[in-house]
C-alpha cells in the first residue's frame, strides 16, 4: 500500500494536471483593442493567409446589410482591402444589430484554433469609415455557445473634407500571447456607425490549429489520473476500516 504522504502528493499532482488541461482549453488573454486610422486615400495591406481564408468552414449574416458593386460576404475574407478612398464600390455595409458569424473548420482541427489577433478594416470617406461592434467566440467543446471577447469602438477617422479615410482595428493580447484558445467560431455584432452604414473591406483572424496531443503526453496524463483515482479509493477504504 502507498504511504499516506505519497498518496497525498499523487492526488495533488493529478488534480493540478486536470486543472491545467481544463484552464488551457478556456484560456483567454488580456484583451486589448488598438485602432489605427488615416485620413488619406491609400490602402491597408491585409492578410491572404489568415484562418478565414485557410480554415473557414462556413459563414452567415443576419439582420440588414448591403453589398455595394460586386461585393459579397466573401469580400470580407478575400485577402484584399480594395482601392483606396471612395474609388472602390466593393464594400459591405451593416446596419445596427446585424451579425456575421464565421464558423471555423473543426473537421481539420477538432480542438479548434488558438487565436493571436483579429483585425478589422473599413475605408471610404470620413462619413463611412467608422467601426463599432461587439465580438464573441465559441469553443470547440461548445460550438454554439458564444462568450464575450471584446467591445470595439466607436472609432472614426474624422476630418471632414479629406479625400478618403481608413481604419484598422486590432484585437490582441496585451502581452502578445494567445488572445483566446480552442476557438470554433467568431461572431461580430455591429452596434452603431457614422450614417449607419460603414464601408467594410476585410476581416482577418490570425491563429493556428490546436495541435493534437502527443500519445506519450496523453498516456502520462491518463496514468496520473488513474493513480490519483486508485489512491483516493484506497484512502476511502482505509477510513472505512478505521471507523468500522
Amino acid at each position: 500500500m502507498l504511504p499516506s504522504s505519497l498518496g497525498h502528493r499523487l492526488t495533488r499532482r493529478a488534480i493540478v494536471v486536470i486543472l491545467a488541461v481544463t484552464l488551457a482549453s478556456r484560456a483567454l488573454g488580456q484583451v486589448t483593442v488598438t485602432p489605427t486610422a488615416f485620413t488619406d486615400a491609400s490602402t491597408f495591406t491585409v492578410s491572404n493567409t489568415d484562418l478565414l481564408q485557410t480554415s473557414l468552414g462556413s459563414a452567415a449574416m443576419t439582420g440588414t446589410f448591403y453589398f455595394f458593386g460586386t461585393a459579397s460576404l466573401g469580400t470580407l475574407t478575400d485577402g484584399s482591402f480594395g482601392a483606396g478612398g471612395t474609388d472602390s464600390l466593393t464594400v459591405v455595409s451593416f446596419t445596427v444589430g446585424a451579425t456575421v458569424t464565421f464558423n471555423l473548420d473543426l473537421t481539420a482541427s477538432a480542438g479548434g484554433y488558438n487565436l493571436s489577433q483579429i483585425r478589422t478594416y473599413t475605408g471610404w470617406d470620413e462619413g463611412r469609415d467608422g467601426q463599432e461592434y461587439t465580438l464573441e467566440y465559441a469553443t470547440a467543446s461548445a460550438p454554439t455557445t458564444f462568450l464575450s471577447l471584446a467591445s470595439v469602438g466607436p472609432f472614426g477617422a474624422g476630418n471632414v473634407g479629406n479625400p478618403g479615410s481608413r481604419i484598422m482595428v486590432t484585437v490582441s493580447d496585451l502581452l502578445a500571447g494567445p488572445l483566446v484558445q480552442n476557438v470554433a467560431a467568431i461572431r461580430f455584432t455591429f452596434t452603431s456607425f457614422e450614417n449607419d452604414s460603414a464601408a467594410w473591406r476585410e476581416i482577418d483572424v490570425i491563429g493556428t490549429a490546436v495541435p493534437i496531443p502527443e500519445p506519450a503526453t496523453s498516456a502520462v496524463s491518463l496514468a496520473l489520473i488513474a493513480s490519483a483515482a486508485l489512491v483516493f479509493r484506497r484512502r476511502q477504504m482505509q477510513r472505512k476500516s478505521h471507523t468500522a
